[in-house]
């Protein structure tokens, strides 16, 4: 499994290399031009976060030449194959990608037992940490989401359903803009070559992100679902970033599904009294609601 995941990933950096001689993303390193694909080249600081397993770690570090911050992502290969099926499908879909508000993979390779991911330094986190725990303003959340957006239509034209938007796949810019992560949890409506309306596959190893996903994903009935879900996620995502909180965290599975299923959805509110007062205008409720969360998925 490691041989193929070192022909895959030279594969990519070739071809990536090939591509980033006539653009580049404005907030990367060209790593692949630099061809800095072995672990000396890169010196790691803090670890961020790690997964409960400890299969994946990501770090803050530096490119040691350029000095330049980077994230390290940092996973055992010895894990299951279904896992590094879908690690390998987001370092291919992003690879394909171009855009300001989607975090670019600045260099891919295997050293050892590892699998290296070396990516953008968001310096100022995730947008889920910053609305802990008395959520965000009204003009905040309109700025990420203003980014979120632009990265999602972005994936829609091209046939892509990111399925897993929620605050923790938002990371946030020195300069405030933002950048959309997450895509190992995407899918293509391009079947065949022929572009489905709706699709039925569901998101593998998709346990944490219950909260955000839309009704129609987790249903799972004949229709199926589109593009549309990642907009119900969206909406999903203003009332975490308003309240400070994931919506539904208080409630069994069961419960959730129900409510989502029944039209039931979270109400922007803060838990704390300090924020009881504040208050967001009726054109963000129309947003979040009306268009987001009440929408037709059809």
């Amino acid at each position: 499994m490691v041989i193929n995941i070192r022909r895959h990933l030279r594969n990519e950096s070739q071809s990536l290399s090939i591509r980033s001689k006539s653009s580049q993303h404005e907030n990367s390193l060209n790593l692949n031009q630099l061809k800095a694909w072995d672990s000396k080249h890169y010196q790691i600081h803090n670890l961020l976060c790690q997964s409960d397993d400890n299969v994946v770690k990501i770090f803050q570090g530096i490119h040691v030449s350029t000095n330049k911050p980077v994230a390290i992502k940092i996973i055992d290969v010895d894990c299951s194959d279904e896992y590094l099926e879908t690690v390998c499908h987001e370092i291919s879909t992003i690879n394909s990608l171009q855009h300001d508000n989607i975090m670019p993979m600045l260099a891919s390779f295997v050293d050892g037992p590892l699998l290296w991911n070396v990516m953008s330094n968001a310096q100022l986190g995730s947008a889920d940490l910053w609305s802990k725990p008395n959520g965000l303003s009204e003009l905040a959340i309109a700025l990420i989401v203003k980014d979120v957006l632009s990265a999602l239509n972005y994936l829609h034209k091209k046939g892509i359903i990111h399925r897993a938007v929620c605050g923790s796949h938002i990371l946030i810019n020195s300069n405030g803009s933002c950048m959309l992560t997450g895509l190992k949890y995407s899918t293509t409506v391009l079947q065949k070559g022929r572009w489905q309306p709706n699709i039925h596959q569901y998101p593998k190893n998709s346990v944490k992100l219950l909260n955000f996903l839309a009704p129609e994903i987790l249903e799972q009935n004949l229709i199926g679902y589109n593009s549309k879900s990642d907009i119900y996620s969206l909406g999903i995502v203003c009332c975490e970033l308003a309240n400070g909180c994931t919506p539904f965290e208080d409630i069994v599975l069961t419960e959730m599904l129900l409510d989502k299923l029944t039209d039931i959805t979270p109400e922007v509110r803060s838990k704390y009294d300090m924020y009881k007062n504040r208050t967001y205008t009726p054109w963000f409720h129309t947003f979040t609601i009306e268009l987001c969360l009440n929408f037709d998925s059809c």
